[in-house]
């Protein structure tokens, strides 16, 4: 977009950065509405960079057999930035579009492939975090059955840069581009990194003398069959990102009265998580409401993509469903890798 971009755009939780998602969602929520109709769901802004400003959105489709393609979806927002009622002043020769689930698909498999070939039955699987531009970097995270599994990140980058950049794969990757970052020493700050826990935190059970809250907020994700099977990979995996960044927050929050969460179950609607929080004691447990407030402005600027408005605590004779402990012992390291996919981007 044409304007002047200021670092609180770059601060999720900046009235600056809410301001202009709410502003940007509503105009391409109209715009897509109208072309696509019923089949159109909403628009995910996930963040504004530099140059002018950046819009990274995602537009999300109801369940259709064929999704628009991406000369579509660019050419609609072309033709009502020409309008001049249209909101947002828009560079038109800056407008992409790539379909990510189908992206997403094919990064999946061919990782998947090539990293059985490498590493055997150590190897569980690959998850597509984000796609960000230049050209397209792929953010992903390679899972292995546990600690002793793990390669070095010096191994894994040399093992799956050259893998990668054979012949063998249906990728076009940039030579050069692929790195390998241990989870362990992975930087938050840096976008196309995540970093993700080398161990499942505690979830014991709480003891009759500490404090408990229920906590319930909604993911901004598809749920799928297996989030409700806690001995599935899936839901293994996401446990222990959201019980590890709630534990990040609380721990902030609340400091050393805070002790651990517990994911209790994951449900539909997006996804709807269920956890109870674990105080030292009753005393040093905060109020149902004031808890409220404090985890919803925390969690909106997390690494977790809250629904605004969807976060609830709860006293604990109130919570929906009784504390109980929450394996995700997956061990997982982040691997950035540069991907520039011709064949699947416009």
């Amino acid at each position: 977009m044409q304007q002047t971009f200021t670092p609180q755009l770059a601060n999720k939780s900046s009235s600056e950065f809410i301001e202009l998602k709410n502003k940007v969602k509503t105009a391409l929520d109209k715009v897509y509405s109208e072309q696509y109709g019923s089949s159109f769901n909403r628009t995910v802004i996930n963040s504004f960079s530099q140059g002018s400003v950046v819009v990274d959105a995602e537009l999300r489709f109801n369940k259709v057999t064929t999704l628009p393609n991406a000369t579509s979806v660019v050419s609609t927002l072309a033709t009502a930035s020409s309008s001049s009622n249209f909101s947002l002043n828009v560079n038109t020769s800056s407008i992409s579009a790539t379909i990510v689930s189908t992206l997403a698909a094919e990064v999946v498999k061919e990782l998947n492939r090539l990293c059985t070939n490498l590493y055997g039955p150590d190897f569980v699987r690959s998850v597509v975090n984000a796609f960000t531009s230049g050209s397209v970097v792929a953010d992903t995270t390679i899972v292995f059955k546990d600690t002793g599994s793990v390669p070095s990140s010096s191994t894994a980058t040399t093992q799956l840069s050259s893998a990668l950049t054979s012949n063998s794969t249906s990728l076009n990757i940039i030579s050069g581009s692929v790195s390998a970052t241990s989870s362990s020493t992975a930087s938050t700050a840096t976008p196309a990194v995540t970093a993700a826990p080398t161990a499942a935190p505690p979830t014991d059970p709480p003891t009759s003398s500490e404090g408990t809250l229920g906590l319930q907020f909604s993911l901004d994700q598809t749920f799928t069959s297996d989030l409700s099977d806690s001995s599935s990979t899936a839901y293994k995996t996401l446990a222990a990102t959201v019980i590890s960044e709630v534990n990040k927050v609380a721990q902030k929050l609340y400091g050393g009265s805070f002790l651990r969460s517990i994911l209790n179950k994951f449900t539909s609607g997006s996804v709807k998580a269920d956890m109870t929080l674990v105080y030292k004691n009753k005393t040093s447990t905060p109020t149902a409401s004031i808890a409220s407030s404090d985890f919803s402005t925390a969690l909106s600027s997390s690494s977790l993509n809250v629904i605004q408005g969807s976060v609830s605590a709860q006293s604990t004779s109130t919570s929906s469903s009784p504390p109980r402990p929450t394996t995700g012992s997956l061990v997982v390291f982040s691997l950035t890798l540069l991907a520039v996919a011709l064949m699947l981007t416009n």
